[in-house]
């Protein structure tokens, strides 16, 4: 059983979400609507300061710096201070950090901003998925994390439609307290209500080891499905206004073509956590990457007002069904004794690939047309789907409902040494798995251990 903050007391699972709302994803949609405020008009306040455009689009690049950069640390944070104050201590940070933009004027200035934003991002993101996968029982898990993701997503659209009313009234700095405002509340709200069994501080002191055998294994496989399917999620966000752009739509049209797509995909993320609890993770992430690809590769076939409509619907529907996929799935993977260091491993591994996403779309544009940038990545999409449909295990996880570590993909993230997790013998868990369904023997041998592989 997973023990909070490494110590003695043992955190009870739950099934019942709603007692998570104001401790846990009432500050994340706050901190996230801070932040929707935020990254829309980083690169326009820079350029009203005296930044060149390529200086501007640093400012807005170090965000997703500092999540890279800090992924790692954010384990260790988290384990040395705890999920409480971890997550206080970063959201102060991003406060301060916001009010900084209100005020400096040079371009370092705010690049150290931008980069302490990415930094406090990080550590809020690995701290609520660390603590949803040890506190939410697993026949619930899909839905927890799919709920954490559609707040994310709700979050930062009403951040970017406050920040268009705002500035529609007044300067940026507007928005920027605003953001700023709504930081701090996220922070006191953290603080104030303590969510169920929080793990504390590690109980011994010592730092969590960064790194586990069987780790590489996970991350070269279940991790690449994940950046495969941030790689075409965020591709998406490049691909629109640029075809937009190529059938000569006006600014308005594609701001609403983005605007129906994100409805869809907001409308669908409880419903892919179902889909996840219900009938496994492979049942929602698959269809959702096969989706998204054939639709991309479908944008090029047409030019009309509606053929792109229809595109941008299809994204959303995808989009949608993988909502919390990708954390679900790094959860469910992530051994008991070391999920922090692990998911934090897990958000470097995944964020490459959304990183990528645009800078191979601007590659592929730059070297030909936004249609064979669609048909490369549609590709990809359908490379994921495959990738993940030959890795991940079919059904729901098993187990006793205390964690994943006795279902499917639990076995593929369990002991080096084989040993049973709980008295639980792997490979009971691994049949009880593959009761709905017969597989070779060969299958059933990869998930014993994390650091076997299917070769």
């Amino acid at each position: 059983m997973p023990r909070a903050g490494g110590g003695a007391v043992p955190v009870p699972v739950s099934t019942d979400l709603r007692r998570l709302v104001v401790p846990v994803y009432a500050p994340a949609a706050l901190a996230m609507a801070s932040l929707g405020i935020v990254t829309p008009i980083l690169a326009l306040l820079a350029i009203e300061r005296g930044a060149a455009p390529g200086d501007a689009a640093l400012v807005v690049a170090m965000l997703s710096v500092g999540g890279f950069v800090g992924a790692l640390p954010s384990a260790l944070v988290i384990a040395r201070l705890g999920d409480r104050w971890a997550l206080t201590g970063a959201l102060v940070v991003e406060t301060a950090a916001i009010l900084a933009l209100c005020v400096v004027r040079s371009v370092p200035a705010m690049l150290v901003a931008g980069f302490a934003m990415g930094l406090a991002g990080v550590v809020l993101a690995v701290a609520r998925q660390s603590y949803l996968a040890t506190a939410v029982d697993v026949g619930v898990r899909g839905r927890a994390m799919a709920l954490l993701g559609g707040v994310f997503r709700a979050g930062s659209l009403v951040g970017a439609l406050i920040a268009s009313l705002l500035l529609t009234l007044g300067p940026m700095e507007w928005a920027l307290l605003t953001a700023a405002g709504l930081s701090a509340c996220a922070a006191v709200a953290t603080y104030a209500f303590t969510a169920p069994a929080e793990p504390g501080p590690a109980a011994d002191g010592r730092a969590p080891a960064m790194w586990r055998p069987g780790f590489g294994r996970l991350f070269a496989t279940l991790g690449v499905g994940g950046a495969l399917v941030m790689l075409v999620r965020a591709s998406r966000d490049a691909l629109l206004p640029l075809w937009g752009h190529d059938l000569g739509l006006s600014e308005s049209t594609v701001t609403l073509l983005f605007a129906v797509s994100s409805a869809v995909d907001l409308s669908l993320f409880y419903v892919a956590g179902m889909v996840m609890d219900r009938y496994g993770r492979r049942a929602a992430v698959v269809p959702a990457m096969v989706v998204m690809g054939v639709a991309l590769l479908c944008l090029p076939l047409g030019d009309a007002v509606l053929w792109a409509f229809v595109i941008g619907v299809a994204l959303g529907l995808g989009n949608g069904l993988s909502s919390g996929a990708v954390m679900t799935m790094g959860a469910d993977a992530a051994p008991e004794d070391a999920r922090a260091s692990f998911l934090a491993g897990w958000r470097l591994v995944t964020g490459v690939g959304q990183s990528s996403g645009p800078v191979l779309v601007a590659a592929v544009v730059g070297a030909s047309t936004v249609g064979v940038a669609a048909t490369v990545v549609g590709a990809l999409g359908l490379v994921g789907a495959g990738w993940l449909r030959w890795w991940l295990p079919p059904g729901p996880p098993g187990g006793d409902g205390r964690d994943g570590e006795g279902g499917p993909l639990g076995v593929v993230a369990g002991r080096r040494d084989d040993a049973p997790a709980e008295g639980r013998p792997a490979a009971a868990s691994v049949r009880r798995a593959g009761r709905r369904r017969r597989r070779p023997a060969g299958r059933a041998e990869v998930r014993s251990t994390p650091a076997t592989t299917r070769r």
